[in-house]
Formats: C-alpha cells, structure tokens, sequence
C-alpha cells in the first residue's frame, strides 16, 4: 500500500516546488505578476489536498504543509545565501508637497482595499472552501476527511487572495477577482447543494 502512494507523494512534492518557484518568481520580478502569484497559490493549495490523500486527511494535510513550508523556506534560504548583504536606502522626511496627496479619495481607495484584504476576501475563500467541501463530498470522501481538507483550504484560501488584493497594483482587477471567488462558487453550492 505505501509503495503504491509514492507516484502522490512525488506530485505533492512537485507542486509545493512549482508552487514555491512561482511565488519566488513573482517577488523577483518585483513587478505585477498577478499570474505568478495565482499560479503559486494554487499550486501550493493543490499540493496540500493531495497530500490529504497520501496517508489521512489530517497526517497527510500536515506532511503536504510541511513539505510546502520547507520549499518555500528552500528558496528564501537560496535568496538569502545568494545575496547575504542588503543596505537599506534613507528614508526621505516627509515634505508638506508629499503630504498633500492624502486626498478623500486616496482615503477611500485604502479603506476598500482593506476590506478587500479582510473580511471580502475571508467570504471568497469561505464560498470556494464550501464548494470544495461539497465536491469532495459527492466525490465519495468521508465528512472527517473533507472537513480537515476544508480547515487547511480556508485559511490558505484566505491568505492567497489577501496577498492578491494587496500585491495587485490595479483596483478594478484585484476587485474583479476577489468578487468572482466570492461569487461564482454560489449557483453551483445552489445546484449541488
């Protein structure tokens, strides 16, 4: 049995990698790489679910978040050894002409954004975590399993589009995407539930 796991265990590993090497990749770039950062998150979201299926939900969930935390801590180490002296730029004093921009509308733009990253974005997850419940459920996995897969997906879920409501540099985009994660998974949770 544990040997016929293997060919999993070897795909969770690849995903945590690619998952690892697209968010480095992003950050590299320093520039929106709102693809990139998906494309991680996913990445690292798909290698936990199918760990979840290599020895229980809740080791195999484990293992697969300890295999994407030790990738991703593998390429911050890469970073780190690569380049192991940063200077730090002086900080500008704040002039009276910088200050003027904090208009109504700057204002407006940072409290949406906040609640983008905050509770909008907590709901998109909640609404994607409660299709993936559902849908594993009719796939046949029992409620203790799909439960702690949903426990891991959430918070996951959450944190990927938190950091792509606040990495994202364009309001309409990063608005778009969270609001299709919150609302696409509701007609099929209607007709599935």
């Amino acid at each position: 049995m544990g040997e016929a796991l293997w060919p999993l265990r070897l795909l969770v590993l690849a995903l945590s990698l690619g998952g690892a090497a697209s968010l480095y990749a992003a950050w590299k770039t320093k520039r929106s790489g709102g693809f990139a950062v998906g494309l991680g998150w996913l990445l690292l979201l798909a290698a936990t679910i199918c760990a979840a299926f290599t020895t229980g939900a809740d080791k195999g969930a484990a293992l697969g978040i300890v295999t994407v935390i030790a990738c991703a801590a593998g390429f911050l180490s890469f970073e780190a050894l690569r380049n192991p002296r940063r200077q730090s730029k002086p900080r500008e004093p704040k002039t009276a002409e910088k200050r003027s921009g904090l208009t109504p509308a700057w204002w407006g733009r940072r409290v949406f954004v906040g609640f983008l990253v905050g509770p909008i974005a907590g709901l998109a997850a909640l609404s994607v975590t409660a299709l993936l419940y559902v849908s594993l459920a009719n796939a046949g996995l029992s409620a203790s399993n799909n439960l702690v897969v949903a426990f891991f997906a959430f918070p996951l879920g959450w944190a990927g589009l938190a950091v792509w409501a606040g990495f994202d540099e364009i309001l309409w985009r990063k608005s778009a995407v969270i609001g299709a994660a919150l609302l696409a998974p509701l007609p099929l949770l209607a007709i599935s539930g």
